[in-house]
């Protein structure tokens, strides 16, 4: 049986949430793997205490109700390491899947601004360097010089972003990425027929 989606979109966090985000598969992996290593040492420590223990109670007697608890204090910790290992298990496998270009990509979307674009070649670095696929960068909310119409500030508007538009494609050029366009619409895109209409610009 197949999987249940063709793709998962993930609409991240800004550029330092996306990048914690993407190194936390790793950090709990590390940390659980620490965490088991200190659950053994201390399950062996444990168990030569209950041995002198059960010692202790041949010779001098009682301690019946906390040797019945024994068990059961055991089977619990049992439990929650196999918990632990499970938890391990999946997080190494998504970290596999962000950094496999088969089957994960992660595309830059941002605001044509000197800022954003800073912004979004600093997480391109990074998400490079992490080995996470980068192919696509948006450009979104773009008001062309078709739109100003005579009035003086959308002119403006308009060649700020001209500017930035062409900053984001020689940031693509550099780097092999396809840079995308979307304008910016008199109404917030939302239901089936805002992504229709932002499908269109997309895919154009």
């Amino acid at each position: 049986m197949g999987e249940p989606f063709d793709r998962i979109v993930i609409d991240t966090a800004p550029t330092g949430h996306t990048l914690r985000l993407l190194r936390f598969p790793d950090f709990l992996d590390r940390f659980v793997t620490r965490l088991l290593a200190l659950r053994k040492r201390l399950s062996g420590a444990g168990a030569l205490l209950g041995t002198a223990a059960a010692a202790a109670r041949a010779v001098f007697g009682g301690g019946g109700a906390a040797g019945a608890r024994a068990p059961r204090a055991q089977a619990e910790g049992e439990g929650a390491a196999a918990r632990l290992e499970l938890f391990r298990a999946q997080m190494r496998r998504l970290s596999a899947i962000l950094h496999d270009p088969a089957r994960a990509e992660f595309c830059i979307v941002a605001i044509p601004t000197e800022l954003a674009l800073l912004e979004s070649g600093r997480l391109l670095r990074a998400l490079r360097k992490d080995g996470v696929a980068v192919n696509h960068l948006v450009l979104n909310r773009i008001v062309s010089a078709d739109g100003a119409g005579g009035d003086a500030f959308v002119a403006r508007l308009s060649a700020a972003h001209a500017k930035c538009v062409a900053q984001a494609r020689a940031i693509g050029e550099s780097s092999g990425v396809r840079v995308t366009t979307v304008p910016f619409f008199d109404t917030e895109v939302v239901g089936l027929p805002g992504l229709r209409a932002l499908g269109s610009a997309l895919f154009r």
